[in-house]
């Protein structure tokens, strides 16, 4: 007489283990992604976080630009000035050189203009000038709520009816180099107007010939 096959043994699964394992793998993804978020948010430099602010060090400026809030029309008359005495010894044009301490000294007194609402507090805002680019630094408080410390760096560029327009080559927001349209989109929440809209216009049309960039200043041509 033949033999008895022998059982199957029926292993039961063990899902709670396995159901646990995958649940602290989902909760540690999670945990993992917040951290990466909350610490993107604390490079960026908008919101202060415990502990992981502490990873930030925020965009450089090529240099530190010293001056005082300079009026607009007062620099207006400066310039008259400046080319009045120019009008007998120039006979192709007149050649304006504009300094950085005078450029900062600018922005510094129309930037406060130029904010949204009252929430934003400028801390320091210049401008730096070397033989590649010009450079605008701010440092913005917004109620000690958060920060919005921003760098660009742009080329003035004569257009075909004479005013300068400014091309931005590079954004940087906190420790990130952003796309220039995320910069602008960011900036756009603080100023009324981007950098890249404006336009310096100095008399009539086709006035300003050309503009070059030195080390610390600008040096502009004008028609006579």
């Amino acid at each position: 007489m033949a033999a008895d096959a022998p059982k199957p043994v029926r292993v039961k699964p063990k899902l709670g283990l396995n159901a646990l394992s995958v649940a602290l793998i989902i909760i540690g993804g999670v945990i993992l992604i917040l951290l990466v978020s909350a610490l993107a948010v604390a490079k960026l430099g908008l919101v202060p976080i415990p502990i992981l602010s502490r990873f930030y060090d925020g965009p450089v400026p090529v240099r530190l630009v010293q001056t005082e809030p300079l009026d607009w029309d007062d620099f207006r008359v400066g310039l008259a000035s400046d080319i009045y005495e120019q009008r007998e010894r120039q006979k192709e044009g007149y050649a304006v050189q504009l300094s950085e301490q005078e450029l900062s000294g600018l922005i510094k007194s129309e930037a406060e203009k130029g904010l949204r609402g009252q929430a934003w507090k400028i801390d320091l805002i210049q401008v730096a000038v070397t033989p590649d680019y010009m450079e605008l630094y701010s440092k913005l408080d917004r109620s000690g709520l958060g920060n919005l410390d921003m760098l660009i760096r742009f080329r003035p560029v004569v257009d075909s009816k004479g005013n300068i327009r400014f091309e931005i080559i590079e954004t940087r927001v906190g420790d990130f180099k952003l796309p220039v349209s995320w910069g602008r989109a960011l900036a756009s929440n603080v100023f009324s107007r981007d950098l890249g809209s404006w336009e310096i216009t100095i008399g009539g049309e086709n006035v300003i010939q050309s503009i070059s960039l030195l080390d610390k200043g600008l040096n502009i041509i004008l028609s006579k």
